[in-house]
């Protein structure tokens, strides 16, 4: 058996702000364009093995959704799969419910409505925004996605048992 922590997350081409070091004086400038694009990361992670799964779309949707479970599916075919998400309206499609259906191995399972911080993924989200997105001007949404990917390559699996220890 297999239990995963799912989650969307999304990334923007315009840098969030947040804090940083800068010498006593001096400010840190951040450009932005007037482009404010961004993409959906669906992202599953066992927390007992560090184990991720992550897939992009263009925005959050069950069709998006769908793709990132039949990800899920090829990886683990063999297993039975419980999926602990949130309450998304994706998540409830008849399309979904059909996959469901066709799928007897995958079992979702809802947290309560409005508890993030519940689901462990939440915490790895809070990293690669730290990590890649904060402060930082990308060209294109190309790069952006790039950016997210080596982060997610660099991760080792103890790192991210470490992030989202239960």
């Amino acid at each position: 058996m297999i239990l995963l922590f799912q989650d969307e997350a999304l990334i923007k081409f315009h840098p969030a702000l947040s804090r940083c070091w800068n010498k006593i004086g001096q400010r840190k400038e951040i450009q932005t364009f007037d482009n404010h694009g961004k993409s959906a990361i669906f992202g599953s992670v066992n927390p007992f093995t560090g184990e991720l799964i992550h897939t992009y779309g263009n925005t959050i949707n069950q069709i998006f959704f769908l793709e990132h479970l039949n990800e899920i599916k090829q990886k683990y075919h063999d297993k039975t799969i419980i999926i602990v998400l949130d309450n998304c309206k994706s998540h409830f499609t008849k399309k979904v419910q059909k996959f469901l259906d066709s799928n007897k191995n995958i079992f979702l399972l809802f947290l309560p409505p409005y508890s993030p911080d519940l689901n462990v993924i939440e915490r790895l989200w809070q990293v690669l925004r730290k990590a890649v997105t904060n402060n930082f001007l990308f060209q294109s949404l190309e790069e952006v996605k790039t950016a997210a990917s080596e982060f997610f390559k660099f991760l080792c699996s103890d790192e991210v048992k470490k992030i989202c220890a239960i």
